[in-house]
């Protein structure tokens, strides 16, 4: 697990199923096996993710997301309460 705030230029996954929470910080992510999930802080609206380019780029930070091996996205907001089950 990465603290929020945490800030790390490459991130990998393993061979089971991986959650990845991105902040507006750049990084490059890459969930290897299983079937992951990578949430965005913020909102549809925020992001534009390319899945040609494997990129989703931050409208307002312009933060790029690199990421390889992510099956779903999904957002969160950075003032409320995480619970992951």
């Amino acid at each position: 697990a990465l603290a929020y705030g945490s800030r790390y230029s490459q991130i990998e996954g393993g061979a089971g199923s991986d959650t990845f929470y991105a902040s507006s910080y750049s990084t490059t992510i890459d969930g290897k096996g299983g079937s992951n999930k990578l949430y965005l802080m913020g909102s549809a609206k925020d992001w534009i993710i390319d899945q040609a380019k494997g990129t989703a780029v931050n409208a307002t930070t312009k933060a790029v997301i690199s990421y390889k091996n992510i099956q779903s996205f999904a957002f969160y907001s950075a003032s409320s309460s995480l619970m992951h089950a």
